[in-house]
């Protein structure tokens, strides 16, 4: 798991919910989910782009573009081992 600062001078393109195809959250996955993803980095206009957890209801997930210019203003201040709970794998 990593702990990131992300300056407030980038600007993060956010997807909403009402913005995202039909059973996006489903699985497997709605492949047009996929391509918000790869049509993001293909615009390589934003560094940052949130959007909704597909796995719990009100979080986001904060996706990187590292080719865009800004990228290495991005500054990972500390980082940890990510533990599942074991009770998914029961």
């Amino acid at each position: 798991m990593l702990e990131i600062t992300i300056p407030d001078t980038l600007k993060i393109k956010k997807i909403t919910q009402k913005e995202l195809p039909e059973m996006w959250n489903g699985f497997p996955h709605n492949p047009k989910t996929q391509s918000i993803g790869h049509d993001f980095i293909k615009a390589n206009a934003y560094v940052v782009l949130k959007v909704p957890s597909a796995v719990v209801k009100g979080d986001f997930n904060f996706l990187l573009n590292p080719f865009h210019k800004h990228f290495k203003k991005i500054k990972i201040i500390s980082h940890s081992p990510f533990v599942f709970d074991s009770r998914f794998f029961e």
